[in-house]
């Protein structure tokens, strides 16, 4: 399954889809439109990070892979969980569209 979302902007922080849950996240795939640094946290319900990773002074398409091998090291395990992203830069982080895959694991 596949969670769209559009164009939004934010100083701090912003948590996909108002913080709801998502079974099994695999993969967040977003377009930034200006330069700089962005957090991606994965949370339990409660709020405990199970995983994160960050990218600095970048723009364009990035993925985020949340399965074995990606970014999040020995991958996140099965379960329901809401992302947080997290500007580490000064000023705005302006994101143009993004998709989170989830879902797709047994």
């Amino acid at each position: 399954m596949e969670y769209k979302f559009g164009s939004t902007t934010f100083s701090q922080l912003i948590w996909l889809k108002s913080g709801s849950l998502f079974k099994n996240p695999a993969r967040l795939e977003l377009e930034m439109t200006n330069t700089g640094s962005l957090g991606v946290e994965v949370c339990r319900e409660d709020g405990t990070v199970v995983g994160k990773a960050q990218v600095t002074n970048v723009h364009g398409w990035q993925t985020f892979n949340f399965v074995s091998g990606g970014m999040f090291g020995p991958g996140i395990p099965n379960g329901d969980y809401k992302i947080k992203l997290t500007n580490l830069s000064g000023g705005n982080r302006i994101l143009r569209s993004g998709t989170l895959s989830y879902d797709q694991r047994q």
